[in-house]
């Protein structure tokens, strides 16, 4: 099965909540429960690596070692760092 992730990033003062579905690539349909995670903004990092754990699981695939590697070692970000990344990347 070809599937598309279909995410929305939600941000309430000093917290994020990522949703996430995935979507069937012919039909369109939602092929499983979304995904949500909620997270301080200080620790984006750890949704990020939730949400592809989850994700993996969901299709049965597995992590090379490289990846299962860059996202154990993906550390807390500085908030308004990654926030004026973030609108760097809006306007970029």
């Amino acid at each position: 099965m070809d599937a598309i992730i279909e995410a929305s990033v939600y941000r309430a003062s000093d917290s994020v909540e990522l949703e996430v579905r995935l979507v069937d690539g012919e039909t369109e349909e939602y092929v499983a429960d979304p995904i949500v995670r909620s997270v301080e903004l200080s620790n984006v990092v750890a949704i990020h690596r939730s949400v592809t754990q989850a994700i993996t699981e969901e299709i049965q695939a597995a992590l090379t070692p490289q990846a299962e590697a860059l996202l154990a070692s993906a550390s807390s970000v500085v908030p308004e760092a990654y926030e004026a990344w973030l609108k760097g990347e809006f306007l970029g």
